[in-house]
């Protein structure tokens, strides 16, 4: 969630302007910040499948397949990469943007995800982190946003984000 007020006592212009016209400005350029930052996420999902997890940063590397898994992926005609049966799971993450912020979602994590996805002890099951924000992705979060909040103050001196 993300919240800016001002209190500016003084010039009327001034006030005006810092408590009214700034933050509608910046109200207009969140929802493309959102839309922006939803898709940075998205893509970094898509890469963490695309390494089959070797690109991991926050949590464990992807375990590799147990060899009576890879038999039966084999028997089944499925891909020998982690987490890819019908590629669904991989494919399946999105985000969808409000007025609120932007939600980030897999439309397949209560079948099968979840449990990839979570943190609890395991015995069997390897955890296999796919939805996990890298350095660089917070990184260009960021500075979305401060390029965002700079074109709302500044909108004769707009200028574009450029990410790492």
């Amino acid at each position: 969630m993300f919240g800016i007020s001002f209190t500016v006592e003084g010039d009327i212009q001034l006030q005006r302007m810092l408590a009214v016209e700034i933050p509608q400005a910046i109200k207009r350029e969140m929802g493309d910040f959102y839309d922006e930052a939803g898709t940075l996420v998205v893509k970094r999902s898509e890469s963490i499948f695309a390494s089959s997890g070797s690109n991991v940063e926050t949590g464990e590397k992807w375990a590799k397949l147990a060899p009576s898994t890879i038999q039966a992926k084999r028997r089944r005609g499925e891909s020998l990469k982690p987490l890819v049966a019908s590629g669904n799971l991989s494919k399946g993450t999105e985000h969808t943007v409000s007025k609120l912020g932007v939600t980030i979602s897999n439309k397949h994590m209560e079948a099968y995800g979840k449990f990839h996805q979570s943190s609890a002890p395991r015995t069997k099951l390897p955890r296999r982190l796919f939805l996990e924000l890298d350095q660089a992705t917070r990184s260009n979060i960021i500075r979305l946003l401060q390029v965002r909040i700079h074109n709302a103050i500044n909108p004769t001196r707009a200028t574009r984000t450029r990410l790492k």
